[in-house]
């Protein structure tokens, strides 16, 4: 685990197989995760969401979220964190408004909310 702990924001980030993180930045909790391509930083707009509890945004809770090409240097990770950050604090960040319809439905091993985050995703990009 390395610690990060600035003037902005804190948390842990870990690097192993996948990258995975969590901490707080002015009292919003943030969530760091990784895909085999992407790596993505999640922050939930409910300061009342624990960072144990994301990732949810865009589909549990409203929040923001930047994503990159991965990688899995240290150093480019934390600039990846850095400049997610700096959006965050200028108000530049994407943000996703929370799904309304909560569904717990399994269809063909996919989990219906799963769906509604990436057609979430989808609509917001498509949009912009």
């Amino acid at each position: 685990m390395i610690e990060i702990n600035n003037q902005y924001y804190r948390g842990v980030i870990s690097i192993n197989s996948k990258v995975s993180g969590s901490g707080e930045v002015q009292g919003y909790s943030w969530c760091l995760s990784s895909t085999s391509t992407t790596l993505i930083i999640e922050i939930a707009e409910d300061q009342a969401i624990d960072r144990e509890t994301l990732p949810l945004v865009g589909y549990g809770c409203s929040g923001w979220i930047y994503e990159q090409p991965l990688t899995k240097q240290h150093n480019n990770i934390v600039s990846f964190i850095d400049t997610a950050m700096v959006l965050f604090r200028n108000n530049k960040m994407t943000y996703f408004p929370a799904v309304t319809c909560i569904v717990a439905v399994i269809y063909n091993n996919c989990s219906i909310i799963f769906i509604m985050r990436i057609l979430s995703r989808y609509f917001y990009l498509y949009n912009k």
